[in-house]
């Protein structure tokens, strides 16, 4: 089920908030006394080029990859990366809008909700596979490439 989560949220990462629903408020800041340091910078607008490699360098994930493959019938198959540098790929293959290589970007506080939920969920602790017992499923490959 952690899993389903995790990539639910993955695929509609750009509509994630890093402030909790009942701190939200548009008049004070949001008490982020819960968030990580390595995402404190996150939080402020309007950040400098050196902030933001300060972000870059203060978050511990190189890449995150999504991998769709096939079943039977009309799965999507595609592969989806986010890189730190804010490169976006996307291979759409089968069944999708959009086949084939396509580049694009992805903002640096995008990147840095994505590593968050990556970080908070505890997804190092996961099993390296989760199998279903039934030949008609497409599985999904979620890959987290660590600086270290």
């Amino acid at each position: 089920m952690r899993i389903f989560v995790f990539i639910l949220s993955f695929i509609f990462i750009a509509n994630l908030s890093f402030a909790q629903p009942d701190t939200l408020d548009f008049f004070s800041k949001p008490d982020l006394s819960y968030v990580d340091k390595n995402y404190k910078l996150l939080y402020k607008s309007g950040l400098s080029q050196e902030e933001i490699e300060q972000v870059k360098q203060n978050l511990a994930i190189k890449s995150v990859s999504l991998r769709r493959s096939g079943c039977y019938g009309p799965c999507p198959v595609y592969n989806l990366t986010f890189h730190l540098s804010g490169t976006a790929e996307y291979n759409g293959v089968r069944n999708v809008n959009k086949k084939g290589n396509y580049t694009g970007k992805i903002s640096i506080w995008n990147y840095g909700k994505l590593c968050y939920l990556i970080d908070n969920i505890g997804f190092r602790e996961f099993e390296d596979k989760y199998r279903l017992r039934a030949t008609d499923h497409a599985s999904v490959t979620v890959i987290v490439n660590y600086k270290n």
